[in-house]
């Protein structure tokens, strides 16, 4: 049976690679009939699989940047990083219907004692002081640009220099460039 199926399996190669003209005629017809039966079948399966038609590539989802979680907070947040490391926490959302409001709350180890001294009337602290809520002002300044550059001018932007060792407590608030919270100036009052 082994040997049977060696010479059937040899038979079939030469066929395949010689042809079938070297065989008796009895088993070229056989051949050949196997033959033609695995070519038409071959043209069959080639005929019946539909050529390839041009498809439209899909078209890509459009994407619009959300300008504010996608562009403006971002970035915001890049600054922020760069110059308080991980001392901040961004919040933003509805204040009011079609009022909106992003609230960031910065701070730095030493903030409360130098507010301390700025109100003590240590003058380095004082003009220390004052630059720093200069530089608030013109950063809430620049960020309230920013938001109406991106269509966002229903937005408020509150920054708040907060307490160092309790982050519950703001030193400093302004809101749209205007400080309205100035811990030296109540402390002055007292």
């Amino acid at each position: 049976m082994k040997k049977a199926l060696r010479i059937t399996a040899v038979l079939l190669l030469i066929v395949m690679f010689m042809g079938a003209s070297w065989l008796p005629d009895a088993h070229r017809s056989i051949t050949e009939k196997i033959l033609a039966e695995k070519s038409k079948a071959a043209t069959a399966d080639a005929s019946e699989t539909p050529a390839p038609t041009a498809t439209a590539e899909p078209e890509e989802p459009s994407f619009e940047p959300d300008p504010l979680e996608d562009i403006f907070i971002p970035a915001l947040s890049d600054t922020l990083k760069e110059f308080y490391g991980d001392n901040y926490k961004i919040r933003y959302g509805e204040i009011e219907p079609d009022r909106h409001a992003i609230v960031v709350d910065v701070w730095k180890s030493g903030s409360s004692l130098d507010a301390t001294f700025a109100a003590s009337d240590f003058q380095d602290y004082a003009d220390q002081w004052e630059t720093t809520k200069q530089n608030f002002i013109d950063f809430s300044n620049s960020c309230m640009e920013d938001l109406k550059n991106e269509g966002l001018d229903n937005y408020d932007f509150v920054i708040e220099y907060m307490h160092d060792v309790d982050n519950t407590k703001a030193l400093l608030q302004v809101e749209n460039g205007v400080i309205i919270f100035d811990v030296v100036e109540e402390m002055k009052k007292q």
